[in-house]
């Protein structure tokens, strides 16, 4: 009976213990909320001061990181459109250089032929 008697008091005593500690964090949750404020001293005041004015340079840090991230990734995905875009084109650009190409190597190879009939056609031979 002692040790169910005790083990009963070691409960009620944690319970005791996490109801006050509940108990301060939803006053500091409301502090840090800027809700009773009052019965605060100034040093806690500076202190809450301090707590709320790091977790706003972190936050801040946080939110220009996760910035610079999406604009980095953005700027990759515009790239890699541009790219694509700029691929038919330069293909265009190509394939009319080789039919350009092609054209002139056709009309040199007719002249190129054309003299040459002419040139067996004058020439008489030894």
């Amino acid at each position: 009976m002692g040790t169910n008697h005790q083990s009963e008091g070691n409960w009620t005593f944690k319970h005791a213990k996490l109801k006050a500690k509940i108990e301060l964090m939803q006053k500091n949750q409301r502090n840090l909320m800027g809700e009773d404020l009052d019965s605060m001293s100034i040093k806690e005041l500076l202190n809450l001061e301090q707590q709320l004015e790091t977790a706003l340079r972190r936050l801040r840090l946080k939110k220009d990181k996760t910035l610079q991230d999406k604009n980095n990734l953005l700027l990759k995905e515009i790239k890699g459109k541009e790219k694509v875009a700029e691929q038919p084109r330069v293909d265009q650009q190509t394939q009319e250089s080789m039919v350009s190409f092609q054209l002139n190597l056709g009309l040199a190879s007719h002249v190129t032929l054309g003299l040459h009939k002419s040139c067996s056609l004058n020439w008489a031979g030894p």
